[in-house]
């Protein structure tokens, strides 16, 4: 493999690691079966999708980290709200160091941010299949906010504010990260 292909697949590494690695710390039992069932989701419609290739099921999930862990933050959400009768918004005031949750805020704010992107920029969904090296580092670093935003105000609710920066910054930094690599390449 050339260096540039190892480059591309360090943050998908990164991403799946970092999850890994907090699965393990954490033992939390809701976020492991979210995750999962995410996985899972995941692995039955890639081999709907591709009913000849036998083991796209297990490694596609592994390329494309930020939809798992989207299908994974949507499921923990749901089970979260259904767990404090319908009341979501208690669940985004992780503790102040609680990795695991923050991993699962920020691939809910990654999606909002990618969907509102959407919306202004069709361009922008090919990034969303064909660049999972580019939106892991978008995850490693929404999830970085999150954790830095956790440290400063403890355990309180996401800010407003801090929601609204965070889906509107990413789109502005997907697209210019996207004019700079192809002016670069």
């Amino acid at each position: 493999m050339s260096g540039a292909v190892l480059l591309a697949l360090l943050p998908i590494a990164a991403v799946n690691l970092y999850l890994l690695w907090w699965l393990i710390v954490r033992q939390d039992a809701q976020i492991t079966a979210s995750v999962l069932a995410g996985w899972l989701i995941l692995a039955l419609g890639s081999k709907a999708m591709r009913p000849e290739q036998a083991l796209v099921p297990v490694w596609l999930p592994f390329l494309y980290p930020y939809v798992w862990l989207g299908l994974a933050a949507v499921l923990w959400m749901l089970m979260a709200g259904h767990q404090s009768g319908g009341r979501v918004a208690a669940r985004f005031a992780p503790a102040a160091h609680d990795g695991l949750q923050a991993v699962m805020v920020a691939a809910l704010l990654l999606h909002a941010s990618l969907a509102m992107a959407l919306l202004v920029a069709s361009p922008l969904a090919r990034l969303y299949v064909f660049s999972p090296s580019l939106l892991c580092l978008l995850l490693l670093a929404c999830t970085f906010l999150v954790r830095l935003y956790q440290l400063r105000r403890g355990p309180r609710p996401l800010g407003g504010l801090f929601v609204l920066v965070v889906c509107a910054g990413l789109p502005a930094f997907v697209v210019g990260a996207a004019r700079w690599l192809q002016a670069a390449g």
